[in-house]
């Protein structure tokens, strides 16, 4: 365990990148994981960061004082609202009915736990969803291209997931064609290629700072 008493759990590396580059852009964020903010853990999937037996011993550990959890709504925001409420009731907490729009956050025996569903904690979709509306409205015309591009491929039999991965192929799509091109979307952020300033962006960075008391 981390020393840190803060400790954040994530899907993957590009929350990890997104959330590190995003939160650097409004507070001290040293290089040195031990002295970061917050100890971010990357759980590899919604199911693993959503576990509850784990964050049951998790929240168990000594010295921790917050908690956060960042998980996609993917296809069914609401399917995924219910298992994070399923979560809050096994480890002891009442949430609420409705998932607060700046992001939840519960005391749990003196503990902060602390919730944000990708992209806007009401909608379905995922840290890309999250990420377009960063895009600079001056970069909108490029980002309307980019997404009637991704659309024709789709007709030329691009072998992406259409159902679940267009909204990934678009941003990567924008990205590809910034300065430097093909950048991650932490990178992208820390270089200003995508705003820090969106209300999308101000909202999550005031549920970050109110969780973990900075």
């Amino acid at each position: 365990m981390s020393a840190n008493p803060n400790h954040l759990l994530v899907e993957d590396q590009d929350t990890c990148g997104a959330v590190i580059g995003l939160m650097r852009q409004h507070i001290g964020w040293p290089d040195s994981r031990d002295e970061c903010p917050a100890f971010i853990e990357v759980r590899g999937s919604s199911g693993a960061v959503l576990n509850k037996k784990f964050l049951s011993v998790k929240m168990k550990e000594s010295g921790l004082a917050s908690l956060g959890l960042i998980v996609d709504a993917d296809t069914d925001f609401l399917a995924r609202w219910d298992t994070v409420k399923d979560v809050c009731r096994y480890l002891g907490s009442v949430p609420p009915e409705i998932c607060p729009d700046d992001g939840l956050i519960l005391d749990i025996g003196g503990k902060k736990l602390g919730v944000w569903i990708m992209p806007d904690n009401k909608s379905q979709g995922m840290l890309e969803n999250f990420c377009h509306t960063l895009v600079p409205p001056e970069a909108k015309p490029l980002w309307e291209f980019a997404r009637k591009c991704v659309e024709k491929a789709g007709t030329k039999k691009a072998p992406y997931n259409k159902e679940f991965h267009t909204d990934k192929a678009h941003i990567h799509t924008w990205l590809a064609w910034q300065d430097p091109p093909g950048e991650r979307m932490g990178a992208a952020i820390t270089k200003k290629i995508l705003l820090r300033g969106s209300d999308s962006a101000q909202c999550f960075v005031c549920w970050f700072k109110t969780l973990f008391d900075i």
